[in-house]
Order: structure tokens, then sequence, then C-alpha cells
């Protein structure tokens, strides 16, 4: 979803910074011709949305009308990638299901959907649970009802099914009965290491719901990719904005042998290490030669924590998260690390602000919209000063809240355009039939 001194306790997403000897477009290397230096201040263009025009009712919003106060929409035709029909490319053997608007369906936005059901494992601390409750669960439940629907969360373990009729099974949560017209679940993976032990669970539960024939706003091949964050950089690999050079490597029993090493020849330091499947900013490291790599893979053994390696990009990088609901950019944060911090996560300290839209990365979500066609997801990008780099994928991106308003005006519109847009593709769905496998399926 959100010191100075290195250490290897937790990891992942993160301003990740600028290390000279990397080769960099402009800078005497073969990569191509540098690109013109990015203006400082954005400019407002019609259809890039900021804080200011943010401000919209708590009902599903029609694609042709999201565009507002004579705004144009922000995706031109030369960025219309998607055909009329939904269709997409896939590049590896994985496909994701479309769970958007298939050619054809009629959308009943007040349709029999009563309530969200989200998979989250029991296993947070007091502490934990105290600043997440207040930080975005509580504000999902109420902007759920504002949608007139019902929100909870629930562990793995609180899912029953009776299978024992061939085609008709009967699913419980909590002991209260469900069915796919009345109910949707989010299933996210989460996989920190106290959620280990639970990832099984999670992806055994969601194929069961598939095969049970729930709709599922982003199904479970989504967190595949996203959850690894080399996964991520080799499925979007045709993105506009170039993914930051990324080094995968197991550690485990033999990792003081340095088999990784055949890989990392190209490699320079100083550099960025951090687990591949973390979130939060927690993990994010700098080492300064091989030696230094070679005591983090040594540290991350312990639990056998799989690790990748990035260009370091130079103190002052900053994180913009991009949200897009409906395949189009709805709002970005922009995240400012405290000075000598490597992570600019709100968690982690972190400043944020919310600006317009940058230009290069709303046209960029035309790319990620075709390849991601599900209702929500966010994409983070780093600027170094001089350029965008695509650095993660976030299929359950934080909604952050904006320190400055004590109402999280923002967030509460976030939030809502979100549930809405699950709302109307459960609607979706089950206008084109409730497809088995949860989503709305297109052909090539």
């Amino acid at each position: 979803m959100e010191r100075q001194e290195p250490s290897v306790a937790r990891a992942l997403t993160a301003p990740e910074r600028r290390c000279e000897s990397f080769p960099r477009p402009g800078r005497g290397s073969t990569q191509g011709a540098r690109r013109p230096a990015v203006p400082s201040a954005w400019p407002t263009r019609p259809g890039l949305r900021s804080v200011q025009h943010l401000h919209r009712p708590a009902q599903p919003i029609p694609r042709a009308d999201r565009a507002r106060g004579g705004q144009t929409n922000v995706r031109s035709a030369r960025h219309a990638r998607r055909s009329a029909t939904g269709r997409f490319l896939v590049r590896i053997s994985m496909s994701i299901p479309s769970t958007r608007e298939p050619a054809g369906t009629a959308a009943e936005p007040n349709g029999p959907l009563r309530r969200m059901c989200w998979i989250f494992p029991d296993r947070e601390s007091i502490k934990g649970t105290a600043m997440w409750q207040d930080f975005f669960w509580n504000l999902y439940a109420e902007c759920a009802a504002d949608l007139g629907l019902a929100w909870s969360r629930h562990a793995p373990e609180e899912v029953t099914v009776d299978a024992s009729v061939p085609g008709k099974p009967r699913i419980w949560v909590d002991q209260e009965p469900v069915t796919p017209q009345d109910t949707l679940f989010i299933t996210a993976l989460y996989s920190l290491p106290y959620q280990a032990m639970d990832i099984f669970n999670q992806y055994a539960l969601y194929a069961v719901l598939e095969q049970a024939g729930f709709y599922l706003p982003f199904p479970p091949q989504v967190s595949l990719i996203g959850n690894d964050k080399l996964a991520t950089m080799l499925y979007l690999d045709g993105s506009p904005v170039p993914a930051i050079p990324t080094w995968r490597l197991g550690t485990g029993r033999d990792v003081g042998k340095y088999g990784y090493e055949v890989g990392m020849e190209q490699v320079s330091y100083p550099a960025i290490v951090k687990p591949a499947g973390w979130c939060g900013g927690g993990g994010i490291n700098l080492a300064r030669d091989s030696e230094e790599l070679r005591g983090l893979a040594s540290l991350a053994q312990g639990g056998d924590t799989t690790l990748v390696v990035q260009p370091y990009l130079g103190e002052g990088t900053v994180d913009y998260r991009v949200y897009v609901i409906d395949g189009e950019p709805y709002a970005v944060a922009k995240r400012i690390p405290d000075s000598g911090s490597l992570v600019a996560n709100a968690s982690r300290g972190g400043r944020m602000e919310f600006p317009p839209m940058p230009p290069e990365l709303a046209e960029a979500t035309a790319y990620f919209a075709e390849k991601l066609p599900i209702p929500f997801f966010c994409v983070d990008f780093l600027h170094d000063g001089e350029r965008f780099w695509f650095s993660e994928l976030e299929p359950d991106g934080v909604i952050l809240p904006d320190a400055a308003d004590p109402e999280r005006t923002l967030q509460r519109d976030i939030t809502r355009a979100r549930f809405a847009a699950y709302r109307a593709g459960h609607a979706r769905w089950l206008a084109a039939g409730a497809p088995r496998g949860g989503a709305v399926r297109t052909e090539a």
C-alpha cells in the first residue's frame, strides 16, 4: 500500500535514487538521447485532476460524464489503445481476465450487490491494528456505507464452503451466508514476513471463490504479478515510462556460495537492495559494494527472503503514485522523503502532496490500463530530478490521506470512486452472465 543507516529488518517500495555509475541516457551511455528537462511546476491541463476539482458525488460516475466543468478526457485518441471490445494483449503465458466493461454489456449501478468482504490475515500487532484502523479501515467502511454497501474484513479461515451438491456450492463468511449476486471479495495478497504462513491459505481461498462463481475485482493472477517486483517489470516491459533496471536473487542455505553473482556483473554501486515482495517501505537498504550486498543477502537468508537490486537514483528522488480507476488516471500523490532517507512512504515519515497530474504519467496510463483491465490499481513512479522511472504496480495501493485536510476529502473521494467502480464492475459481470472465475473475459 506507504534510517539513514541501512538496515535489513523490513522492506519494499520507496524512492530509489540515482547512481552515476549506472548508464543513463544523455550521460555517455548507448541507451538513447537525453530527454528534455522536466519542469519543476506541472502545468494544469484539461482533464488532469488535482485536489481542487476532486469533489465527486458518492455514486458511480459514467465514464462519458467523468470530465467535469467542460474538461476533456485525459486520454487522447492517440492513447486510446483498448479496442471497443476491451481486448488486450498478453506477452507472457499468464493472462489477466478483464473485470471492466465488455462490449454490449449494460451496467445497472444499483444492482443486487450488498456487501464487500475484504480478506486479510489476522496477524497484525496491537499497535499496527490501531494505526491502520484509523488510517484506512474505518474510512473504507464509511465510504462503502455512502454507496449503500456493507463492508467487512475477514481472515481466510472465516470463509466456510459446502460443495457437497455438485454445481451448487454454499458459502458463509463468519457464519453468514453469501452469494455471488450479493457479495464481492477483495482478494489482495499479503506477504510480509509475519504473514508468510498465510500465503497459501490466501491463494487457495481465492481459487475456491473464483471457481464458486464470485466476482473478484482483481483476480489472483494480478497479485502474482504485482507482488514480485521483477515479475511486474517483465509483464509491463512495454511501459512508455522506462522501468528502473532490476536484478533478482534468491537467498537460502547456500547463499554463502554466492551463486547469484553469476547475474550480477552489470550491477554498479551504490545500489538499492530490498525484498522482492514486501510493502510499505520496509527493508530498503543501500549496498555500497559487492561485499555489502553479500552481507545483506546473508541476513535475508534468515527468512528465505528473495531480494531485488536496483540503481540508487540519488538523494531527493520523489515518488509519484497514480490512482487509476476504470482505466483512467484519477489522481496522483507525490511522496517526498526526509533528508537522507531511502524511502518516501507515509508510514516511514515521507511528506505527501497532491499536485496536478504530470502529463507524461497521465499519457502512460493508457498502456497500464490495457495490460491491467481491472477497476482499480495504482502505479508508482520515481522522479530523480530529470526523468521518470516506472517503479512498481500496486493492485491494492493504499489511498493516502491529505495531512492538511482533517476531513480527508480527497482520500474519501478516491475511495468512493474505487468502490463505485467495483460495484459497477459487479453489475456488468452479472449482466454478462456471471462467468465462472469471477471476471468478464474477453477474446484476444
